[in-house]
């Protein structure tokens, strides 16, 4: 069996920045207005940069900020899916910690809700919705797509475990780690088969006291 390690999350992580890179190389090649391509591959290429440099000591980022940044990279990628936010309650809301960490848990949340929408889909749509309940900051990713089984829900964050045949199982499962050890919160999921789902991110706004 293999073992997976933080290269591993790295991996998994560098693959959307870089494959956004490649791809609007080649437009911004074939097409004479060409301002928009060369504006992701630049998102792109800042993204990937920091994620080199993610080990960083903790600092004091926005999450309004960093969720519109990370929102904006992964339309790039998913340019036949509607974003809709509603972040009104997070507004000026400031968290301390790896700001590259938590925006790329965010990206592969968002990356499984699109996945969840099968390709005959036309209408795909993913909602990021934040509020403070309890002193805690909820970041809610609502899709509409195939949803989960029960069993499906509970396997779901396993190491290997992966609902899609082409995955390794280890995005959800570093994610849960990160939110977990780095901004002491947890991730949930609520789903109905046929119905989509829900990702819930809960971070306790006085894990930063610590």
């Amino acid at each position: 069996m293999k073992h997976f390690s933080h290269f591993d999350f790295f991996k998994h992580a560098a693959s959307t920045p870089l494959s956004n890179i490649l791809l609007n190389s080649q437009l911004a090649l074939s097409e004479k207005n060409n301002t928009r391509n060369l504006k992701e591959i630049l998102l792109s290429a800042n993204y990937l940069k920091n994620l080199l440099n993610s080990e960083r000591n903790r600092e004091s980022f926005t999450v309004n900020d960093a969720l519109v940044e990370i929102i904006l990279l992964n339309q790039c990628f998913h340019q036949d899916v509607s974003y809709t936010k509603q972040l009104k309650q997070s507004n000026d809301l400031i968290l301390s910690g790896n700001k590259l960490l938590f925006q790329e848990v965010i990206n592969c949340l968002l990356n499984n809700a699109v996945e969840a929408y099968r390709s005959t889909n036309v209408n795909k749509i993913v909602l990021v919705k934040t509020q403070i309940a309890k002193e805690n900051l909820q970041i809610a990713i609502t899709d509409g797509g195939s949803g989960m089984s029960w069993l499906e829900q509970q396997l779901l964050g396993r190491k290997f475990y992966s609902l899609k045949d082409d995955h390794q199982g280890v995005g959800i499962f570093y994610s849960k780690r990160i939110i977990k050890n780095k901004f002491s919160g947890t991730i949930k999921f609520i789903s109905k088969k046929d119905q989509g789902s829900t990702a819930f991110v809960e971070i306790p706004l006085g894990y930063n006291l610590k």
